[in-house]
């Protein structure tokens, strides 16, 4: 009786995680940048082109962000990030929150 309980246990476990991973494996996109074709972006590129995105950081401060968001102008796509993204106005900060 107490291999039995201990089968359907393993069994429960191996469901909910499966689920579990399964519910989450949509979110985002991950991918690598190939060296074929375009050029890889770099990050001196994105600050020194900061005019053509859309710059939100999120964090406790400029000069301590957790991250930094760049959302291209010229595409058709528009992120619309939370209420703790904070737009980033002008080039000269773009440089301080990426330093």
């Amino acid at each position: 009786m107490e291999e039995k309980m201990f089968h359907q246990y393993v069994l429960w476990v191996g469901l909910m995680s499966i689920l579990l991973l399964s519910g989450c494996s949509g979110y985002g996109r991950l991918s690598l940048v190939s060296g074929h074709g375009k050029d890889p972006i770099m990050v001196e590129k994105l600050v020194e082109n900061s005019g053509d995105y859309v710059v939100h950081y999120s964090g406790y401060a400029v000069n301590n962000p957790s991250g930094i968001m760049f959302d291209p102008k010229t595409d058709d796509r528009n992120l619309v990030p939370s209420k703790r993204w904070i737009k980033i106005k002008n080039s000269e900060t773009v440089s301080g929150v990426v330093d």
